[in-house]
């Protein structure tokens, strides 16, 4: 146990921020504009590229139309066959037509069209697209269609590449460090930390702050080049990747430094400015879309610059100071303090730097992802918020490209099923306060087990087609209010020398198992839609069972070291609804052995 006489760096920060201010002016101009407006405009061109890859509806194009009286009508009929499409419907095939060499072809077929049903081919001079909705998508500017059909899948699939490869480099660099020279930088990978870790030798640190202002460069650069390489579809690809790298770090490191100094009481409600940030951007998106006609190229572009105008607000966007007091960077922890009093209208307490000091002994080193498997709790908590973030990711990621596939106006079923999203996170608050994170995040995930039932029995029944409606409205919703409810109790149960590192892990597996997303919906399009059904059951059914094993956290204190994190939730009872707070750390339980920890304050 520690000295009853010494204060504890949480117990520091809590005094602090009392004194300070934990509600103040600071926390809630922080709060509103990067957890609440920022998200807003950066999920615009992290989603845009889902919408500027929609398929319009197309057919094979011959010419010669121009030349006769046919109506567009009239010529489809003539020279497109008929055939089923995914709904079972009779409609003009989209890569067929006759074989048609001569305009004398074109009135044989028109008198003799049973006789020469046999008599068909693949589309021999390009596509047509309606342009009902879109002028042009990336899809139909390169024809990717028919054959070329998996091009857009791939595109999904290798966007959550990106996002695999983001978690392994910017969360652990905005909790490690990076070996630096005189000269150059580089990132050392050592078989300590399994492959993925940062170096924690180094000489400087990366931090938070820096690797937030990097990533938005890459989205924003990304983004805008990806406008521009249409016509290049693997250079296209590697763009998209690249642009997906970036996106986990631009969430979290806002959330953690906005949860990191301000009042516990406020968790619930700074994740929820996310949320809604969230949601009011993907509702703006498709309403951008619709008011530039459907114009992929011009739909990047004014849906991306918005976000550049962030990246010249490194004076509003403060390095946490928890995680510099965590680092040893004792100096700059407090100069972070002292604008933080002074935007709240304070005065930070004189002996604060002494008392840091102090504090700089007995700590124990962090190595990256290799720390979250310091203790069997900690490592056990990991993996199942991995697996959960994994499971509730891959149920989004489907609901969001299955909007595609509905008929009607593409751009308001994209507003409606993102505005659904909104009483999901105010459900979510108010559960999540009254239920706990636990109980609540498992019981929705139980519900949308439930509410598969009544799609897979009466998903070919076309006159149920309003239950299916409902029921997948209902999987919505329970998806939004678990993402919650899961988002919250991650950030509320690793401890700071490695939160952004274990939600980087857990964003990680989301995104492997997400990379399946586009092809399970592509095997519900071209087998049985109850196949694709019966997977998401049974993904959900397993969220219900490993979510119930996770600690309550709520009104918990958050923990500080791995100390804490390796007792954190080990006095609760499962069957209990309300768990005790204040739970006693005690350091005979770690595994891990403690040096001195120097002192870069300069």
């Amino acid at each position: 146990m520690k000295d009853n006489n010494e204060e504890t760096e949480d117990a520091m920060f809590e005094t602090l921020f009392t004194q300070i201010g934990s509600r103040g002016k600071f926390q809630k101009r922080f709060n509103y504009l990067y957890n609440m407006l920022f998200v807003m405009l950066v999920s615009m061109p992290y989603y845009n590229i889902v919408m500027a890859l929609a398929v319009p509806d197309h057919w094979c194009h011959l010419p010669g139309r121009n030349g006769t009286n046919y109506t567009l009508e009239q010529w489809k009929e003539i020279t497109l066959p008929r055939e089923k499409d995914e709904n079972g419907v009779m409609s003009f095939s989209k890569c067929k037509m006759y074989n048609i060499s001569h305009l004398e072809d074109i009135t044989y077929i028109n008198y003799n069209r049973s006789s020469n049903q046999h008599d068909l081919i693949s589309c021999q001079f390009g596509w047509e697209y309606d342009k009902t909705w879109y002028t042009e998508t990336a899809p139909s500017r390169g024809n990717w269609v028919c054959d070329k059909e998996i091009y857009i899948t791939n595109l999904y699939s290798f966007n959550r590449v990106g996002d695999i490869v983001g978690t392994l480099v910017m969360g652990q660099l905005g909790d490690m460090c990076v070996e630096q020279s005189d000269t150059v930088a580089s990132i050392s990978y050592e078989p300590r930390t399994y492959g993925y870790g940062v170096c924690v030798r180094a000489l400087r640190r990366i931090g938070r702050r820096p690797v937030f202002f990097i990533s938005l460069a890459m989205l924003v650069v990304g983004r805008l080049v990806n406008a521009f390489t249409s016509d290049m579809y693997y250079v296209f690809m590697a763009v998209t990747v690249f642009t997906s790298i970036p996106v986990t770090a631009l969430y979290q490191t806002p959330l953690i430094i906005g949860i990191e100094v301000s009042a516990s009481e406020e968790r619930s409600l700074i994740a929820l400015l996310q949320c809604i940030g969230w949601t009011a951007g993907l509702c703006t998106m498709p309403l951008v879309f619709w008011a530039l006609s459907g114009d992929w190229f011009l739909f990047l572009i004014v849906s991306t610059i918005p976000s550049v105008f962030f990246l010249f607000s490194c004076n509003l966007f403060p390095e946490s100071p928890r995680w510099y007091a965590a680092m040893g960077k004792t100096s700059k922890c407090v100069k972070v303090l002292k604008k933080i009093a002074k935007v709240n209208g304070k005065t930070l307490p004189e002996e604060t730097l002494a008392n840091f000091k102090l504090l700089n002994g007995k700590t124990e080193q962090a190595y990256g992802i290799a720390s979250l498997c310091s203790s069997w709790r900690l490592a056990k908590n990991t993996f199942l918020i991995s697996i959960s973030w994994s499971l509730g990711n891959i149920m989004y990621y489907i609901l969001m490209l299955n909007v595609s596939t509905m008929a009607g106006n593409p751009f308001m079923n994209f507003f409606w099923q993102s505005l659904v999203e909104l009483p999901g996170y105010f459900v979510g608050n108010y559960l999540s306060e009254k239920l706990g994170r636990r109980w609540m995040n498992s019981g929705t995930f139980l519900l949308m087990a439930l509410a598969h039932i009544p799609i897979i029995l009466m998903i070919n029944r076309p006159d149920l087609s309003w239950v299916i409606t409902c029921m997948i409205v209902l999987i919505k919703l329970g998806v939004t209010v678990s993402g919650y409810a899961g988002y919250l109790q991650a950030m509320e149960t690793f401890p700071t020398c490695v939160r952004q590192t274990g939600c980087a892990l857990g964003s990680l597996a989301a995104s492997i198992v997400g990379t399946l997303g586009p092809y399970i919906i592509l095997l519900g399009s071209t087998t049985d839609k109850r196949y694709a059904y019966g997977i998401t059951a049974l993904t959900t059914l397993l969220g219900a069972i490993t979510t119930s094993f996770l600690p309550e956290t709520m009104n918990q204190k958050l923990p500080e070291t791995l100390a804490d994190a390796a007792v954190f939730g080990k006095d609760q009872k499962f069957w209990a609804l309300y768990q005790k707070s204040n739970i006693p750390f005690d350091e005979a339980d770690v595994p891990l052995k403690t040096k001195e920890k120097p002192d870069m304050s300069s």
